[in-house]
């Protein structure tokens, strides 16, 4: 009678049942393999079969399309899982048979095939939690990892840590019990010397051809996913460690790898082309270093005090000011909308320059300081305010308000370690002095208010700048001050008895409630500076750091969703500023020029934007980027997906914005000279925003002599 062998080593007879199991899994060499990869080509399919079904109602695709999609979704399954199972074929095709008996040897294997399986169900879980919130797989997420403090805290007050550790630490139990009888189960093979040789060449090389995911030279890559314009599609053909493993690639890289997924054009063309993008009549050229102007206002100097504000989120529909009248209808639970849900800005916006075409230039706070604070765009992988190069030698607002003899404070009511906001903007960034969360009275917390990992309510916030900023006009010379509002951020948690809310409790209707708790706290702020001696004269500027998720998903940059307001107001000097709507397009890299040529004298700078106060409205165009970056110009924008994009499946890389509504344009319907134009200032605007950083010319030259402008 033949024998097997049990887990604990002893012998017993075997049954029809072992040799039928045996002969599935072929042998204990092979068997983990198998495991490994029929489980994860399950997982990898069922997820990402039920994320389109849940999402069925925005994917509109062909059937022939949805299949191309999951047969190359296939293929970066087996990507992922080329590397985890390399490991396992280089160890259970080279060990002796005797170290296959092992106990310590299986448990070892058993363990690594257990936390695989674990961790594939693990990032399945959150990466369908992400994508059904953002409408992308996990890419971006990486960054955080710089602050596991605020993470963790946050995850242990809006989840249920404790039901989570206990199911993962349950669940990583149940496997390796069950995957300690299944591998093992059957007597292990003898292995020939052949088999020795032969068997780890053949499944290594195979492991590698998965990893590399072509027969060609060139890698799979993220542009392979991109053969329909539906993004959500183009998403779920990717998996979650391809695009987290993309997305620390660009980490690790500084984001260098990003050359390798578009044809950026010659940089010596490049500066060309953006000089002509951002010089104006007012700017003459430094000789030097690409992009150092100086800009000559025509204008006496004016130094009043100068304010801005960050508003966390505040933007979207919810803002009343972009539209006399609120949409028409009921809010979530049943209740009428508001006539607004920002109505001190609103009113604010009557009263000053608003412009109400501003553009974000990316998606997360971060980069919206980048973009306000600096005039630079956003660029993909880790923000500016995060990487070395940057850090004391990136030309920054505050530093030309301090050559000014201003001072210089930035106010936030959470961590200023943060995102490395403290040392980006302290000392050579301009700032002189940080103030955060411990630096704030928390007894003045409203009491039954749930604490935030993300900081304490804008109104502490706000009260304590007013005070910092009376000290500062004692001392007899003009401040700029900074700051970052956090309310009207997830979870959306408001001090009670604040602003009469909506009833309910869900994410939508306790982020309205986030936006009208903000807009109180901002008019709280306005009404006791305006007891002050510095209010006439201080100039504040307000501006949203980013939108929210993305209100269309399907599209592969939202540009409706970038859209934030911006507000210039001095209640004390209607010469500088007086009511006005300005419609240009614009983004947030414009900010600093226009401030600074508002308040006139001459400045040099290097700020990629512009004077919007100078441009014809049909002159007026914008730069973002998530993932992919895009370009506005009138109602025109072009958003590039990465390469090599599948010449089967042309995609409409241009689109008609309007409003709320991003239509495609058809590639047979679009102008191939007005393409090829837009490309070419898209393309080259990013790849100088990222030389003058690896370069490290975005920063006063040491003897600046002017010149004549240089086209």
């Amino acid at each position: 009678m033949s024998e097997i062998v049990k887990p604990d080593g002893k012998e017993a007879p075997a049954g029809g049942r072992a040799r039928r199991l045996g002969r599935m899994l072929l042998d204990h060499r092979l068997r983990a393999i198998w495991v490994v990869l029929v489980f994860g080509l399950l997982l990898f399919s069922v997820s990402r079969l039920a994320l389109f079904l849940a999402r069925s109602g925005q994917i509109d695709l062909p059937p022939a399309t949805w299949a191309w999609c999951f047969a190359l979704g296939v293929r970066y399954d087996l990507m992922a899982l080329g590397y985890v199972l390399l490991p396992l074929v280089l160890v259970l095709s080279t060990v002796r048979d005797e170290t296959l008996k092992r106990d310590w040897f299986r448990r070892l294997v058993t363990g690594y095939v257990t936390f695989v399986v674990v961790l594939g169900i693990f990032e399945e879980i959150v990466g369908g939690y992400v994508f059904l919130y953002e409408g992308t797989r996990p890419d971006w997420m990486l960054g955080y990892l710089r602050h596991p403090h605020t993470i963790i805290s946050h995850i242990y007050n809006e989840y249920p840590l404790w039901l989570v550790l206990t199911f993962t630490v349950a669940m990583n139990y149940a496997v390796y019990v069950v995957l300690r009888k299944v591998l093992w189960l059957g007597r292990p093979p003898q292995g020939s010397k052949w088999r020795r040789v032969v068997q780890p060449i053949t499944l290594s090389a195979m492991c590698l051809l998965a990893v590399h995911g072509t027969f060609t030279f060139q890698p799979l890559r993220k542009g392979a996913a991109f053969i329909t314009a539906n993004n959500m599609a183009c998403q779920l053909t990717m998996n979650n460690f391809f695009t987290i493993a993309d997305a620390a690639k660009y980490w690790l890289t500084e984001g260098n790898s990003d050359y390798d997924d578009y044809a950026y054009p010659d940089i010596d063309e490049s500066r060309r082309v953006v000089r002509d993008m951002l010089y104006q009549n007012q700017d003459t050229h430094i000789a030097g270093p690409v992009l150092w102007r100086t800009t000559h206002t025509g204008r006496p100097l004016r130094r009043p005090n100068v304010v801005m504000i960050i508003m966390e989120s505040q933007s979207g529909e919810a803002v009343g000011a972009y539209t006399a009248d609120m949409p028409s209808g009921e809010a979530p639970g049943g209740q009428d909308y508001l006539p607004s849900f920002t109505p001190r800005m609103d009113e604010m916006c009557r009263q000053g320059l608003f412009f109400d075409h501003m553009y974000a230039v990316g998606h997360r706070t971060v980069r919206g300081l980048i973009g306000s604070l600096c005039g630079h765009p956003d660029l993909k992988g880790s923000s500016l305010m995060e990487l070395p190069l940057a850090q004391g030698r990136f030309l920054t607002l505050p530093q030309i308000f301090r050559q000014r003899g201003y001072q210089t404070m930035f106010v936030y009511g959470g961590g200023a370690d943060f995102d490395n906001m403290r040392n980006f903007l302290s000392g050579p960034g301009g700032i002189d002095r940080v103030v955060e969360r411990l630096h704030m009275d928390q007894t003045k917390v409203p009491g039954n208010w749930d604490d935030n990992a993300w900081g304490l309510p804008d109104e502490v916030a706000l009260d304590k700048a007013v005070e910092e900023f009376t000290e500062l006009d004692k001392r007899g010379q003009p401040f700029f001050g900074g700051i970052l509002t956090i309310s009207n951020h997830d979870p959306y948690r408001i001090p009670p008895g604040r602003v009469r809310a909506l009833r309910g409790t869900s994410v939508e209707i306790r982020r309205l409630n986030a936006y009208l708790y903000a807009d109180w706290a901002l008019g709280r702020f306005f009404d006791q500076a305006a007891k002050t001696r510095w209010y006439k004269n201080t100039l504040f500027v307000l501006v949203a750091d980013h939108g929210h998720p993305p209100l269309n998903q399907a599209v592969m940059l939202d540009v409706p969703g970038f859209r934030v307001p911006c507000l210039f107001y001095a209640p004390g000097m209607a010469d500088l500023v007086s009511p006005r709507r300005v419609s240009t397009i614009c983004s947030q890299a414009d900010v600093p020029m226009t401030l600074l040529s508002l308040l006139g004298g001459d400045f040099d700078h290097s700020f990629m934007g512009r004077n919007v106060l100078a441009l014809r409205e049909d002159e007026g165009w914008a730069m973002m980027h998530r993932g992919n970056p895009c370009l506005l110009m009138g109602q025109d924008a072009l958003v590039l997906p990465p390469l090599p994009r599948d010449p089967r499946f042309p995609l409409p890389l241009m689109y008609h914005v309007k409003d709320d509504r991003m239509d495609p344009i058809a590639p047979a319907a679009t102008d191939p000279v007005k393409l090829a134009r837009m490309q070419e200032m898209l393309l080259s605007y990013f790849a100088v925003a990222r030389d003058v950083y690896v370069q490290q010319t975005y920063r006063m030259p040491a003897v600046p002599t002017s010149g004549p402008a240089q086209p």
